[in-house]
């Protein structure tokens, strides 16, 4: 969604807000879906602070009426840490993303597309913040969930994970897995389903 496109959406959700609101009650479901939409709105138009409020409020929503296990709370608390992510605060994503990944373990088990993607977003984390032998273990995890759901490796997968072992000074076997990342019979090709934050 582009900034344009977003500004059309923001006001049509503050409406859609308002008349849940009044309809439904301001501590309901359907409020917090909307508070978190509107929330993920503003992460797009930059305002960061007033997304964060919003996503805040709609977990805590979530938490009281769903408990602490739901998967729509991993939901948004992936979402909450992506607007964390793109505000510089690094420390507080990596909690959130933790806190998501333990939700979703619980919730699917340890091979499950959710649990792959979150992971990925850590070892983004651990890329951005020089952390590069856990990035690397996070993303050799990834590699292992949807090869263990889909059968093959995904280049895109592969490739994260030889940088980080580039960066964290295993050049050899950054070497093998860029190696393995292009060979069609072992990997699938890059598919646009990175973080896009």
């Amino acid at each position: 969604m582009d900034k344009g496109d977003a500004s059309g959406a923001y006001a049509a959700y503050r409406e859609t807000l308002a008349l849940r609101e009044e309809h439904y009650g301001k501590e309901s479901l359907e409020v917090a879906q909307i508070k978190n939409n509107l929330g993920g709105i503003l992460d797009t138009l930059g305002r960061y602070d007033e997304s964060v409020r919003l996503q805040n409020e709609s977990l805590a929503t979530k938490r009281r009426l769903l408990g602490p296990d739901h998967p729509s709370l991993a939901t948004g608390l992936f979402n909450l840490a992506v607007s964390v992510y793109r505000r510089g605060d690094l420390p507080r994503a990596e909690q959130l993303f933790r806190e998501t990944l333990a939700i979703q373990r619980r919730a699917y088990g340890e091979n499950h597309p959710e649990v792959a993607f979150t992971m990925q977003s850590l070892g983004v984390i651990f890329d951005d913040t020089s952390r590069y032998p856990q990035a690397e273990k996070a993303y050799r995890e990834v590699i292992r969930i949807r090869k263990e759901i889909g059968g093959k490796e995904r280049s895109e997968d592969g490739y994260n994970r030889a940088c980080a072992l580039a960066r964290g000074g295993r050049r050899k076997e950054a070497l093998d897995q860029i190696e393995r990342a292009l060979d069609p019979k072992i990997s699938t090709g890059f598919e646009d389903l990175t973080p896009e934050w």
